[in-house]
Formats: structure tokens, C-alpha cells, sequence
């Protein structure tokens, strides 16, 4: 083996208080609405075309801005072009969004069961793989609303079943399901129906009224709390950050400076004295030199965990491949007289921080560089499997020492070490700043090991945009 790097080729009825809401506010765009948290399933009545634009550019926009995957389907009364237009001078990079799939606007009839009835199953499906889309496609989350001013009379009951089922299913999910309908077309008992399937409802008749349960309000209020709570946290961890920035620099610039005399003067006594020195003064000297290289590289992992944390993202298309191929050479250039291989899959793409995804791939193949140091045939493969979620994970897998997983959790704190991986001289940092960089993307970090047979190190990312 070489030091090179080798590449091989439902339906039962639910009321809206049986999915209670969670206090975590998303702005909904209008003001008459306000916030309402993940999960949320609310209807708006609606006089008028007009009417209805008035709420549906605002909503969009917001989630637009968001980052959050939209759609706008059965139009009803509404007409496309119409919308279309509106949208394009309304909200500011529309059409780009739409021509990147973030906005779709969709005009046609919901499908429809042999029976003719609506076959709601489907369409509740439809909407449930939005809002997985949405988690696989990087967005923050699904934010869609539906025209169901199609609706006939016969179609009344299945289609309340089926509200109350999506109310249900959206609850705990990061979705926020819209639903309009044409006031004009109910009668009483029909705007009955659609609030006891909604978890709060928005009505036009001379002017925009909030129909909001005790649920609503109590949601609405734990939101004013805890933002509150979270302006006073915020302005306590701008503090922290502050102290941390500045210890940082402290630790990067004002030791650096003592560390670098240290190995000059080191160096100098050297060459003046190396060869009135005995042995055990040899062995000194080579401590002190020893030392303060250790010193100096812990001096950079810190420099680099803090840049790690504050580095703005930019973030594109990434060929991680690519990148393993790029850092592996730094990595065995650390023991060029190892003999180890390296298998590396091919690896779907990502979306993320060039550099930073770089320090992670690096940060990994150290790892499993130093763990293999005393087998007869090291190996690290780099690959991906899928999640129980569906999306991917990417793997660092290595033949080392491995860990006891009782320990998982710790590994990644910074300065932390396990015994069994002892031999190396390293502040353990690398594994802290992982976990810090996938945080910063939005993915997880874990690990599996059993000592003495290796240990592999999971990480997602989000998925390229469409």
C-alpha cells in the first residue's frame, strides 16, 4: 500500500387541540396574523381575488426571505398569469426563486378518487413529501398554502376528514399549511366545519379579523415570552462571545510571541553548545524544543476552532471528493515514512463552506491518521450511507485503536482526549471544531467504535440547492 491517494471508481376527524401548538414563532408576513410556530395549520376566508393577493404576497414574501420552500396550489379564483405577475413585482427575486425551485405555483384541480370524490389521501401525501423535500433540499422548512374554493358540496365531508387528518400530521413538523376559502360559497355550518379543523382562521368581510382559540393565544403569548427571554439571553451570550474573542486573541497573539523566543533561543544554545552537552542535557534540550512546538500547534488549532466559529459561510456546490483529494497530501505529510491506504467512494454533493468543509475532511483524516499508528495495515475509508431520515451522511471509517462508546459524547468537546487514542499529542480540538462546523451548516455530528477495531466519524451537510 502507498501514502497515495487511491480513488476507485388517516382518517379519523382531529380537532385542532388534539395537535396543540409549540411557542416557537415564525413570522407569517401579515400583520392581523402575526407569528405562528412550525406546525401550524390555519385557513384564511376570502371575499375576493384582491382580498386574497393581499394576503398571499406578504406570506410568500416572508418565507421566501426565510429560505423556506413555498408552494401555492389550486388557484380557484385566482388567475395564474395574474398571480404570477404580482408576485414578480411584489417580492424581490421571484422569478429567480421560482427558476430555482424554492417557489412553485401550481393551477389545477386537486385529484380526484373513482368515486369523484377528492382523493384527499393523495393530496395530504403531496403536501407531507413538501415538507420532507424541504428538510432533504436544505430549506429551513415547507410554507404552502391551498385554494379550496373548487370545493362542492358533496365534496364537504371527506374534505373536512382530510383537514383535520393534515392538522394532524403537519403538528411537530417544520411546515406552516395554509388553506382559503371563498366566503361567499359557505354557508354557517360550513364555517364551523373549517374552524374546528383549523388551529385559527383569518376572515374577511368589511375588514381582516383573527379568529384565534385559547390555544392560539396561549401560543402566541409563550412567543412574546420567550423572545424576551431570548433578547436577555442573546445580549448575555454577546458577552461571553466578547470574553472569548478576546481570550482568543490573547492566546494567538501575546503567547506566540514568547513561544517563538523560546524556540530561537533553543536553537541558538544548540548550535553554541550541542557538543559540550552530555546526553541527559540532549534529552533537555529536546524537550524544551518538543514543547514548544507543541505549544505553537495548539496556538493554531485555537486560532483556527475560533475561526471556525465566527468565519462567515460561503456557501456553494462541493465536490467532496474533490476536496478529500485536496487535504490528504497535508495529512500524510505528517509521517511521510507511514505506508497507509485510503479508500475514498464516489460522494454526493453538498452545499456548505469550501474551506471550512476542507478543515472538517482534514480534521477527520488526522484523526484516523494518528488512531492507525500502530497497525501493520492502516486503512481509512472516506464514504456515505443514508440516514433513517433519508437524507445523507458522509463517514470517515478507519482499522485504529477505537474508543469506548461510553465516551461518544465527549469526544467532541474541545480539549478533550481518550485514553485509548493517548499516544497522540494533540489539544483536542480537531474533533471540538467538527462538530462546531457541521453545527454552523445546519447538520450533526456523531461517532461509532468498539476499542481495538477501529471508529467511524458521521457528518451531514445540507444537499446542494436545486
Amino acid at each position: 500500500m502507498s501514502n497515495s491517494l487511491t480513488l476507485p471508481a388517516a382518517d379519523t376527524r382531529v380537532r385542532p387541540e388534539d395537535s396543540p401548538l409549540e411557542p416557537v414563532g415564525r413570522a407569517l408576513g401579515v400583520p392581523a396574523l402575526g407569528e405562528a410556530p412550525w406546525g401550524s395549520h390555519f385557513c384564511v376566508f376570502f371575499a375576493s381575488p384582491e382580498d386574497l393577493l393581499e394576503i398571499l404576497v406578504p406570506h410568500f414574501r416572508a418565507g421566501l426571505e426565510n429560505n423556506e420552500l413555498c408552494g401555492l396550489s389550486a388557484l380557484g379564483q385566482l388567475d395564474l398569469d395574474s398571480v404570477l405577475e404580482t408576485f414578480a413585482r411584489e417580492i424581490d427575486g421571484f422569478e429567480r426563486r421560482m427558476a430555482a425551485g424554492q417557489m412553485n405555483v401550481l393551477n389545477y384541480p386537486p385529484p380526484r378518487a373513482d368515486s369523484g370524490l377528492p382523493d384527499c389521501p393523495k393530496i395530504l401525501n403531496g403536501i407531507m413529501n413538501r415538507v420532507r423535500d424541504a428538510r432533504d433540499q436544505g430549506y429551513t422548512g415547507y410554507r404552502g398554502v391551498g385554494i379550496a374554493s373548487w370545493l362542492e358540496r358533496s365534496d364537504w365531508p371527506p374534505y373536512m376528514t382530510y383537514e383535520a387528518d393534515l392538522t394532524r400530521a403537519v403538528s411537530g413538523e417544520r411546515g406552516l399549511v395554509t388553506c382559503g376559502y371563498l366566503l361567499p360559497k359557505c354557508d354557517a355550518s360550513q364555517l364551523v366545519d373549517v374552524l374546528m379543523t383549523h388551529q385559527f382562521a383569518l376572515l374577511r368581510h368589511d375588514q381582516w379579523t383573527l379568529i384565534e382559540p385559547s390555544e392560539r393565544k396561549r401560543a402566541t403569548e409563550a412567543v412574546v415570552r420567550m423572545n424576551v427571554a431570548l433578547a436577555e439571553r442573546t445580549a448575555e451570550l454577546q458577552s461571553a462571545l466578547a470574553d472569548l474573542n478576546g481570550f482568543s486573541r490573547w492566546v494567538t497573539h501575546d503567547l506566540r510571541a514568547p513561544i517563538t523566543s523560546i524556540t530561537s533561543v533553543t536553537e541558538l544554545l544548540a548550535q553554541a553548545a550541542n557538543a559540550r552537552l552530555d546526553d541527559d542535557e540532549q534529552v533537555m534540550l529536546e524537550r524544551i524544543r518538543s514543547s514548544a512546538g507543541w505549544m505553537e500547534d495548539l496556538i493554531g488549532k485555537v486560532e483556527a476552532y475560533s475561526r471556525a466559529q465566527h468565519a462567515q459561510l460561503r456557501l456553494q456546490r462541493l465536490d467532496l471528493r474533490g476536496l478529500v483529494a485536496q487535504v490528504w497530501p497535508a495529512v500524510a505529510g505528517a509521517d511521510p515514512s507511514r505506508r497507509m491506504g485510503v479508500r475514498v467512494d464516489d460522494l454526493p454533493a453538498a452545499y456548505g463552506d469550501r474551506g471550512l468543509v476542507s478543515q472538517v475532511l482534514e480534521a477527520l483524516l488526522r484523526n484516523a491518521f494518528t488512531a492507525t499508528a500502530h497497525r501493520p495495515d492502516p486503512l481509512v475509508h472516506v464514504g456515505a450511507t443514508s440516514t433513517d431520515e433519508g437524507g445523507v451522511a458522509y463517514f470517515v471509517r478507519d482499522n485504529g485503536v477505537g474508543f469506548d462508546m461510553a465516551h461518544c459524547d465527549a469526544i467532541f468537546d474541545a480539549f478533550t482526549r481518550l485514553r485509548s487514542v493517548g499516544e497522540s499529542a494533540g489539544a483536542g480540538l480537531g474533533l471540538a471544531m467538527v462538530k462546531e462546523i457541521v453545527g454552523r451548516h445546519g447538520g450533526r455530528v456523531w461517532a461509532h467504535s468498539e476499542p481495538g477495531t477501529g471508529a467511524t466519524f458521521f457528518f451531514t451537510l445540507p444537499p446542494p440547492h436545486p
